[in-house]
């Protein structure tokens, strides 16, 4: 006799308060045969369902022992599996129909007759799914979406997925418990024939006991977790019998025949092999599934529609078929403004910090040492070749006078003052040159032709309140070494001096040069009150020491001995802060990032474990068949990417109507005017928050999905609700 499936010492067993309740099932030696129907029965909790998954290698048993054995095509080296780890490397051998059908609901009855088929087998069998397909009756529900399909046409479907790839055993627990005794058995001769015209085993477990005697070969009798009238593991032959004494058997009446006439030779399968071609294939079918289980509708299909039909009639259906779409979606959103709000905050402080304001420092000379015009320009020569910028100045001369006179032109002139007036009024003044980096811009908001035909003084805001009662003079007279000067006046906010005082005056070193050749005084041979250095935002501390080195942090000699300089170091201890603000301000957004990416993390993980707990039988049927975690994970991912695909769409047109309406509203321009940025979408403003999402995403589905697989390498629990 030749056996599909030989098991020996081991068991399952569930230990209840005492051994009197334990259930379960302990096999000392059963042999099913490898042709024929092979029935188990016995009453209810006597663990028939527990051997049924405990033989077909879906139940993890945890009774073992050194000779312990579970076989699948025991004695063939070539064909046999050992199943007591699990049935993964018996793919394509065994098939199962259970009491529900497991299908899955959002695609085709006709995708889920042939997933097994198209996911495991890489050989051709001899059943033509479509004859199959004629034979339970199915050809006009078949492409509908087997969620449509009635009970009977669905357990159907569940046959024939189970038939089409020409499995070795085919598992059948109370498949027909459902049906109504017509339809149960209608299919149950759909079986046996099967098992009979393709010399294959079927392994039944069925509570119809009128069943059993009308479609056994074999039967194994189970009774308080043991095996009965199974000697040397051999099943009672029911094949010579009439029903009368097969029922008489089955109710216990009479023993059962042991003898075992070996009628069929067994099957040998061709050798499966896997290639690139079959690889594709399943990965096309795959993406099928995923296509059908967004787009394909519930009405009635007469035919397989093409995705580009669903595409076009269904396009906007994922959107009600997936909240994980909803969430990323809104995720994205959000970490769009997160990550942008990062980007302007690094490129607001940079900005910020590199402004003229804060990128240089003032000094003086000190002791002996004067700033007179041929000392500063010796000076500022040293610095330009110790810093390699020969092609731009490092220092800038300032001149200040705090009481400088300043008064109304009468009759278009100056001249009625003299040499001192009454009528004058008092504000301090800055004389800059116009080359320095902080007063470049400053003087652009003087109008070329006043720069070209006059002499141009710049006058601050609070000069006008103060003296002339709000008004804005167009020309002004300024005391130069005791002569006025008609100047033109250009009037501003507020004069820039990048130190802790304040002017009301301003005017440039070219044009306070001009206006004293009237004077006695020899602006060339009179010192300047202090200069500016710049420097690179990141190289201070390089300049610094050129004028004290007592820094630890400075390794070159001073182009001076350092008593020579009275420094104003105030801005580095303001680029100090600054900068830490700029760390702390980024660095807090970027928390705020991680922080929103882990809460996405764990709404997306609990998101795709309640896809996989509604879809958790279908699953576990898949696993069951022998389907690869690579493939099962790989179904979701492709899931997960139309998800994603969705997402980045309703994401770009929620971010274009938010765009649109904060320009309209002239937020937008309230930012630029406050950052002095440009605010403006650009390609990497959208790309980036999609492609994180989507790698959070695929990586969350991967761990979940993963997990489930890892925690689930036997199914029956999950398939038999136990």
């Amino acid at each position: 006799m030749t056996f599909i499936i030989k098991a020996k010492n081991i068991g399952c067993v569930y230990d209840g308060r005492d051994e009197s309740n334990s259930v379960g099932i302990f096999v000392d030696e059963i042999n099913i045969p490898a042709v024929g129907i092979t029935t188990i029965v016995g009453p209810s909790g006597s663990g028939k369902s527990t051997l049924l998954t405990l033989l077909s290698g879906i139940r993890e048993p945890n009774k073992l022992s050194e000779d312990s054995l579970l076989q699948l095509h025991p004695g063939n080296k070539k064909e046999s599996v050992n199943l007591i780890k699990s049935n993964l490397d018996a793919a394509g051998k065994i098939g199962f129909v259970f009491q529900d059908a497991n299908l899955i609901k959002e695609v085709s009855a006709y995708s889920n007759a042939t997933i097994v088929k198209n996911l495991i087998v890489d050989t051709p069998s001899d059943l033509d799914v479509e004859v199959l397909i004629d034979q339970f009756g199915l050809a006009d529900v078949i492409y509908n979406q087997a969620g449509t399909l009635s009970g009977g046409q669905a357990q159907r479907v569940a046959i024939i997925r189970a038939l089409c790839f020409g499995p070795d055993v085919l598992i059948c627990d109370e498949p027909t418990s459902s049906l109504d005794q017509k339809t149960g058995e209608n299919l149950l001769k759909k079986l046996a024939t099967w098992a009979n015209e393709n010399k294959k085993a079927v392994l039944w477990v069925t509570h119809n006991l009128d069943q059993a005697a009308k479609f056994s070969d074999y039967l194994i009798k189970v009774e308080n977790g043991k095996i009965l009238e199974c000697p040397d593991g051999k099943p009672i032959n029911l094949k010579e019998l009439n029903k009368s004494e097969r029922e008489k058997i089955i109710s216990g009446e009479m023993s059962g025949s042991l003898d075992q006439p070996d009628r069929h030779p067994a099957s040998s399968d061709p050798v499966k092999s896997t290639n690139a071609a079959d690889e594709l294939s399943r990965l096309a079918f795959l993406f099928h599934l995923v296509f059908q289980y967004f787009f394909l509708p519930r009405v009635h299909q007469r035919k397989e529609a093409r995705h580009f039909e669903l595409l076009i009639s269904n396009f906007w259906r994922p959107f009600s078929r997936n909240s994980t779409l909803w969430l990323l979606s809104i995720s994205s959103l959000i970490l769009f403004l997160l990550v942008k709000g990062v980007l302007l905050t690094d490129r607001y402080f940079d900005n910020e910090l590199s402004k003229p304001e804060l990128t240089h420092f003032t000094f003086t000379g000190a002791g002996d040492f004067k700033l007179t015009p041929p000392e500063f320009t010796s000076l500022n020569k040293k610095l330009k070749n110790v810093l390699g910028s020969e092609d731009k100045d490092i220092i800038f001369s300032r001149r200040e006078n705090f009481f400088n006179n300043v008064a109304l032109p009468i009759d278009g002139g100056c001249d009625a003052y003299g040499e001192f007036s009454a009528k004058s009024s008092k504000a301090p003044l800055l004389v800059f040159d116009l080359d320095e980096p902080l007063f470049k811009k400053f003087t652009q908001n003087a109008s070329s032709s006043v720069a070209s035909k006059y002499s141009t003084l710049w006058a601050a805001a609070p000069l006008k309140d103060l003296y002339f009662d709000g008004r804005e003079p167009k020309q002004l007279c300024l005391d130069v070494y005791g002569y006025f000067e008609l100047l033109e006046v250009v009037w501003v906010k507020e004069i820039p001096s990048g130190a802790d005082r304040s002017f009301f005056l301003g005017i440039s070193e070219q044009a306070y040069q001009s206006a004293s050749e009237n004077s006695d005084q020899n602006l060339a041979k009179l010192s300047y009150d202090y200069a500016a250095a710049y420097f690179e935002p990141n190289k201070s501390t390089e300049l610094l020491c050129l004028f004290d080195n007592s820094n630890d942090k400075c390794t070159s000699n001073t182009i001076r001995s350092p008593r020579d300089f009275a420094i104003n170091k105030d801005v580095f201890e303001q680029v100090r802060s600054f900068s830490f603000l700029s760390t702390l301000a980024v660095g807090a957004i970027g928390f705020i990032i991680f922080a929103f990416c882990i809460t996405i993390g764990i709404s997306t993980a609990f998101a795709v474990n309640s896809e996989v707990k509604s879809q958790e039988k279908s699953l576990a049927l898949l696993r069951a068949f022998g389907i690869s975690s690579g493939l099962l994970l790989l179904k979701y991912q492709i899931r997960t990417l139309v998800v994603t695909l969705y997402a980045s769409l309703l994401y770009a047109l929620s971010l274009l109507i938010i765009m649109a309406l904060t320009a309209y509203s002239g937020v937008t321009q309230e930012i630029e005017a406050y950052t002095g940025l440009e605010f403006r979408l650009e390609p990497m403003d959208y790309l980036v928050p999609v492609l994180l999402i989507f790698i959070l995403a695929e990586l969350i589905c991967a761990a979940v999905v993963g997990l489930w697989l890892r925690q689930n390498r036997f199914t029956a629990e999950k398939l038999q609700g136990m």
